[in-house]
């Protein structure tokens, strides 16, 4: 009998894991993905006009901030230009950092011919932002793609 409740404890507590992290109250499909990278987001921030999110793959961790025009969150939602800085209002500016063994790159988003569009969706005042194959800079001047979906609960 004793071993019947810590199996059913251990596949509860596998389930509840599974379903959401509730310390964060980040459901699991918000993710990052950079450089080929995918991050799981353990936490999402979103105050003064920048969204962050943290995220960690394997051992790895990363984060990405999206800055709005004016230092303000959005109250509607839309689509927005990722560009090198939130200097209008229907611009984002998007940074991007990991920390593999030691060693963090930095990466910033910057004008193209094709501008990337991220889709901000507000609802109940609680943010999610997805855009996909935003080419970044990481100061090298290699570029590389992130892609993200977040999502503030």
């Amino acid at each position: 009998m004793k071993s019947f409740f810590s199996t059913a404890l251990a596949i509860l507590l596998f389930l509840v894991s599974c379903n959401q992290d509730d310390t964060n109250n980040v459901p699991n499909p918000s993710y990052f993905t950079i450089n080929g990278t995918t991050y799981q987001v353990i936490s999402v921030q979103g105050a003064g006009g920048i969204f962050t999110a943290s995220g960690s793959h394997s051992v790895d961790v990363g984060s990405v901030a999206v800055y709005f025009y004016n230092n303000v969150l959005p109250n509607v939602s839309g689509t927005y230009n990722i560009s090198d800085s939130a200097n209008v209002s229907n611009n984002i500016y998007v940074t991007a950092s990991t920390n593999s063994g030691g060693t963090t790159k930095t990466y910033t988003s910057f004008d193209t011919a094709t501008q990337s569009k991220a889709n901000v969706i507000v609802n109940k005042g609680k943010l999610t932002i997805q855009f996909s194959d935003v080419a970044m800079h990481d100061g090298s001047g290699n570029t590389v793609k992130l892609s993200a979906t977040l999502k503030q609960d």
